[in-house]
């Protein structure tokens, strides 16, 4: 389970920097509510923001939800928080393994 969490986290990231932010733009919206009531909730553009901020263009970022400012970050600090206690418990649980292995032997 950790294994796959680690490529979740590895692979959300690589999505964003891999697709151009206009492709993103032009497809249709995910949106609940703005498909059901046809107005833009609170979050409606982080998706095109966050692919914004992944290419480096801040300003198109911020003209698509200013929320970014508080957002982006937060997201950064969960990925790479998760990518590190995913890593390592995936690296100790392997390591573990080997030493139990050589332990028993021995």
């Amino acid at each position: 389970m950790r294994a796959f969490r680690l490529v979740l986290f590895i692979l959300l990231p690589a999505f964003f920097i891999a697709m151009p932010t206009a492709v993103i733009e032009s497809g249709p919206s995910l949106c609940l509510i703005k498909n059901l009531f046809g107005i833009e909730c609170p979050g409606c553009g982080l998706t095109r923001a966050f692919s914004a901020l992944a290419h480096g263009d801040i300003l198109a970022a911020m003209q698509f939800n200013s929320s970014i400012i508080v957002t982006g970050p937060l997201l950064c600090y969960i990925i790479l928080r998760e990518l590190l206690v995913n890593l390592c418990a995936v690296l100790c649980s392997c390591h573990g393994r080997k030493y139990n292995a050589v332990k028993q032997r021995g």
